[in-house]
């Protein structure tokens, strides 16, 4: 009993507390090892760019700030608006992984150059030259948070040839100490 009102009157880990980056490389985990759990045993190629509003991969209708948040919730209901207004507000701008960033995976995994992704995924699909990339790519977004950091939202791509891949959103909860998934979106397939 002592210990429960310690936590509760000396303000030792207060909400907001958490560290961003971590959590975010927690979620980035989770979420790469149900995507890709089943496929082959090579390495995972990650692009070490994060995808942005501009490029359109969230399917957001142009305009302000507060109607992307309703288009937004219009295409994933159950997301908490506050879990969104952090996910796309840290999308206005572009961003990339440090190589600090680790990531707990089963598989081996390589951040390759994002700008060096972008070009070779904007050549002709058909008469094209051929893709210079090693292998199929993941393009992850920023992940949204709520105050709280028990719940979260991010996309995730996976582009494995110019007509071959898929982009889907996860809704995430924390629950004693581990992240899982809640809920997946299938945004594009092909």
């Amino acid at each position: 009993m002592f210990c429960l009102l310690f936590l509760l009157f000396s303000g030792c880990k207060q909400y907001g507390e958490f560290d961003e980056v971590k959590e975010s490389a927690d979620v980035y985990s989770v979420t790469i090892e149900e995507a890709f759990s089943a496929s082959s045993t090579g390495t995972l190629y990650i692009s070490n760019k994060a995808s942005t509003v501009e490029n359109n991969v969230f399917g957001l209708y142009s305009g302000d700030f507060d109607k992307q948040i309703e288009s937004l919730k219009e295409i994933y209901g159950p997301v908490d608006e506050e879990v969104l207004r952090s996910f796309l507000s840290k999308h206005q701008e572009p961003f990339t992984f440090s190589l600090e960033t680790k990531l707990e995976l089963t598989k081996p995994y390589e951040f390759l150059d994002g700008d060096q992704v972008a070009d070779e995924l904007k050549k002709p699909v058909l008469g094209g030259s051929p893709n210079k990339l090693p292998g199929s790519i993941i393009i992850l977004s920023r992940v949204g948070f709520n105050s709280r950091y028990d719940k979260a939202f991010l996309k995730l791509e996976h582009v494995a040839c110019p007509l071959c891949g898929f982009g889907a959103a996860y809704v995430l909860d924390k629950k004693d100490g581990k992240w899982a998934i809640k809920e997946k979106f299938i945004v594009w397939q092909s």
